[in-house]
């Protein structure tokens, strides 16, 4: 009988010995369960953040191209956001080609700003991923500032009253599985926590471009060729009011023909791209007794192409409206210069 409770008490110590490694067991795993869900947690939050890093430097980058990219159409359209903004008495159609009279410096600045707006929101018209696994929401910029602080230089500031954002759900612990888990999308009904992550969307950029300083430059040479054109225009309404030899009254039709003629090769000779010469005469008179047909009243008005290029060696990445290619740029506009007879 003895033996017999000996062996209860053995049997009965080996079942407690076992019960209690079992339980020091589970709370080991439990512990390295929780020590695991931990780090995976943090290691989950620094990608969020590194995530959010990378996608403010891609807008960067962005911010980047958009300037580019606004400059080349700006210039393109004769300093207009779009050539179309221009009154379609100072717009020139040339083939599939449209040109236009420079606009004031004001406007200039607000269409270079609203294409560097309208660059930047297609950039951000989707979300960023980072890795392949972490999508960032770029926020749509509201307002866009270019300044000129130097010789082909210019200070850009965008902002958005949203900022640049990245959600994950921490998720109900279940069976099996590491604790604090962050999943992109989960059920309502698993969802613990909803954890966002935030950063500001505006920025400021220094970037070198010759962009702001071909647009000046097209004003000094706007102005200097319509006073060019302003006076050989005038130097030949002079001499028409003065009287031109002609052998009767019917040849006065002629004059006003040969006079746009006679400007068109001045300005050409001095290398003035002339888009045309028109000289509209509201009287003018035969004198019989001197043969002279002499102009009374009349306008006229003469049109020019400029083209002013940047330096060559500074290309920028651009569409040009068939491919990507890295061109330097280039600004296109009319002078336009109108004479009337007092």
């Amino acid at each position: 009988m003895m033996r017999r409770g000996v062996a209860a008490g053995i049997i009965l110590m080996i079942l407690m010995l076992l019960g209690s490694y079992q339980l020091y067991y589970a709370a080991m795993v439990g512990m390295s369960g929780i020590r695991v869900g931990v780090r995976r947690y943090q290691e989950d939050i620094y990608a969020l953040q590194n995530s959010l890093d990378a996608g403010r430097e891609y807008m960067k980058t962005s911010l980047r191209y958009s300037v580019y990219q606004a400059c080349h159409d700006s210039l393109k359209s004769s300093g207009w956001a779009d050539v179309s903004d221009a009154p379609s008495s100072e717009r020139h159609v040339e083939g599939d080609e449209s040109y236009a009279t420079l606009p004031a410096e004001t406007v200039f600045d607000e269409g270079l700003e609203q294409n560097i707006l309208s660059n930047i929101n297609a950039y951000a018209s989707g979300d960023y991923n980072f890795m392949g696994a972490y999508n960032v929401k770029l926020p749509r910029y509201e307002t866009a500032d270019v300044e000129r602080t130097g010789e082909n230089t210019l200070s850009i500031n965008v902002d958005s009253s949203k900022k640049l954002e990245i959600t994950r759900f921490l998720t109900k612990l279940k069976l099996g599985e590491t604790y604090f888990t962050l999943k992109e999308s989960a059920k309502e009904s698993n969802i613990e926590e909803i954890i966002t992550i935030r950063k500001n969307a505006g920025m400021e950029e220094t970037i070198e471009t010759p962009c702001y300083d071909l647009y000046l430059q097209g004003v000094e040479e706007s102005e200097r060729l319509t006073e060019k054109m302003n006076e050989e225009i005038a130097g030949e309404m002079a001499s028409l009011q003065a009287g031109i030899q002609k052998p009767d009254a019917n040849a006065c039709n002629l004059v006003s023909g040969e006079a746009a003629g006679r400007i068109e090769d001045s300005l050409e000779a001095d290398g003035v791209e002339v888009i045309d010469v028109t000289l509209t005469f509201a009287q003018i008179e035969y004198d019989n007794a001197n043969g002279l047909c002499s102009l009374k009243s009349g306008t006229a008005t003469a049109k020019a192409k400029v083209t002013t290029e940047g330096p060559a060696d500074q290309t920028f990445p651009v569409w040009n409206g068939q491919e990507l290619a890295f061109e330097p740029l280039r600004l296109v506009f009319i002078v336009k210069a109108q004479y009337a007879t007092s």
